[in-house]
């Protein structure tokens, strides 16, 4: 187990985690505001293994981890990368049955609490898709808005937020 909530847990993905983790990727609601479409039961399969490949890289700056419920169930990804630009940025996706539970906000400030306590990140950002205002809602409570921009790449304007440690 990477850290647990009151009511969640999030962990090492693992090769049997790849119908839930198929469910999240492939749904249209899911992947609209990612800037990636959503995935094939095949690109799922090999992106799953790809991902906990990464767990035992030296250096790895990627980590991507299941999130689990308190009935033990796969409710969705979390995510602690480095990005292009080099800055250490957080992100989670839910599986749509589990949205609106109040999860989103409870594995964010999980991950804030991760990356500052046991990781020793200093500077964490976010980026989200102006559209998306569940996660942006999720935001606004505990990072501090730096800017809008029009992502060219995604086609979206984009919100940047960031949070230091104190």
């Amino acid at each position: 187990m990477i850290f647990k909530t009151n009511r969640l847990q999030v962990r090492k993905l693992k090769t049997q985690d790849l119908n839930a983790f198929f469910e999240l990727q492939s749904s249209n609601n899911v992947m609209r505001y990612t800037g990636t479409r959503p995935q094939t039961f095949e690109e799922c399969s090999k992106d799953l293994n790809n991902l906990i490949t990464k767990y035992s890289e030296k250096s790895n700056p990627f980590f991507v981890w299941a999130i689990e419920n308190e009935n033990n169930r796969f409710i969705g990804t979390c995510a602690v990368i480095k990005n292009d630009k080099n800055e250490w940025e957080i992100g989670f996706r839910l599986i749509e049955k589990y949205w609106n539970m109040g999860y989103g906000s409870e594995v964010t400030l999980g991950l804030v609490q991760y990356a500052f306590r046991h990781m020793n990140i200093k500077l964490l950002k976010a980026y989200v898709d102006k559209r998306n205002q569940g996660s942006v809602h999720i935001l606004q409570k505990l990072f501090k808005f730096k800017k809008e921009y029009w992502n060219k790449k995604d086609q979206c304007y984009d919100l940047e937020f960031e949070l230091s440690e104190k």
